[in-house]
């Protein structure tokens, strides 16, 4: 199945053509000037690349957050767009579960953590096993305080040791290594690793990945009730 890849969850635009999980073509730009102009003219050159028609896609996945909330809208527009005017589904990925499937095969408890602006930041834990990552703390929005006042988080971050995966949380790092009883490593996501995530989830329908029509889709950032926020 010919999938378009879409991820601005983070700021950053990164796009790819896909054949199931197979990235055939792909681009990231860290600081666009206009995400919307240049989507749209990023999906046909990449298209161009790959040798393929826009009429040939079948569905889009989308990075539907938790994200910045800017960044992340004009993503899903872009999706809900071409959703529309291809009469193809959409399949939103969280943000969290494609930064942790970049990380490959392991052993342990990763801790992927994201911005959330105004002192918060976005946390999903999992714990890695041979092939796959068992998500075992859901998104959850962390609100960031004094360092005294990190014990209120996930307490399995208090019970196993864990490995951080962050972007865009560096100024968090004293506060979110505090939630954690022992931090085995701090990694920064590297982003060129994100489009083939997203390509995986979506085919492999992983972490309840599903096809859905765009009048229907909604990123993450904007459902409140979905997140789970830790005082």
């Amino acid at each position: 199945m010919l999938r378009l890849i879409i991820d601005t969850a983070l700021g950053y635009m990164g796009m790819g053509i896909a054949e199931d999980s197979s990235v055939l073509a792909s681009a990231i730009i860290e600081k666009p000037s206009t995400l919307t102009t240049l989507g749209v003219k990023t999906v046909d050159a990449l298209l161009r690349t790959s040798g393929r028609d826009r009429h040939e896609l079948r569905e889009i996945a989308v990075s539907a957050g938790p994200g910045t909330f800017t960044s992340l809208r004009v993503g899903v527009s872009l999706a809900k767009g071409m959703s529309m005017g291809l009469a193809v589904p959409i399949v939103g990925v969280s943000t969290l579960d494609a930064m942790a499937v970049t990380v490959g095969p392991g052993v342990g408890y990763l801790a992927c953590a994201t911005d959330g602006k105004n002192n918060t930041a976005y946390l999903a834990v999992y714990r890695l096993l041979p092939g796959t990552a068992e998500k075992v703390v859901p998104d959850t929005l962390i609100m960031v305080g004094p360092v005294d006042s990190a014990a209120g988080g996930p307490q399995i971050l208090r019970q196993h040791p864990v490995r951080v995966l962050g972007f865009g949380v560096e100024r968090y790092r004293e506060f979110l290594t505090g939630l954690c009883d022992r931090v085995e490593a701090w990694d920064r996501l590297e982003i060129s690793r994100m489009i083939g995530s997203l390509a995986r989830i979506a085919a492999g329908r992983l972490y309840g990945a599903a096809p859905c029509p765009a009048v229907t889709f909604t990123p993450e950032y904007l459902r409140a009730p979905a997140v789970n926020i830790k005082k």
